[in-house]
């Protein structure tokens, strides 16, 4: 059963707005046929977790924040990390 409803999927789209803020949302793809009778079987949401809509506030970096940002996030490794 965990393999058949791991098929349906959470997405998040991400739009630039002009004033330089993001917006994200994220939601589940639309269930198919086999996870609708699962869902409704188990008395579960046909669209687990719902809508989540999140506006992200504009952060200008200066380089030395940007790239400590990047560092702790994992996007950058330094050369002689242990």
């Amino acid at each position: 059963m965990r393999e058949t409803l791991a098929t349906q999927q959470r997405v998040t789209a991400t739009l630039q707005r002009r004033d330089g803020r993001a917006v994200h949302v994220r939601k589940a793809t639309r269930p198919e046929p086999h996870h609708q009778k699962i869902s409704e079987i188990l008395a579960l949401p046909p669209n687990p977790g719902g809508t989540h809509r999140v506006l992200v506030q504009r952060v200008v970096l200066d380089a030395p924040q940007r790239h400590t940002a990047l560092h702790k996030s994992g996007a950058i490794h330094a050369e002689n990390s242990p």
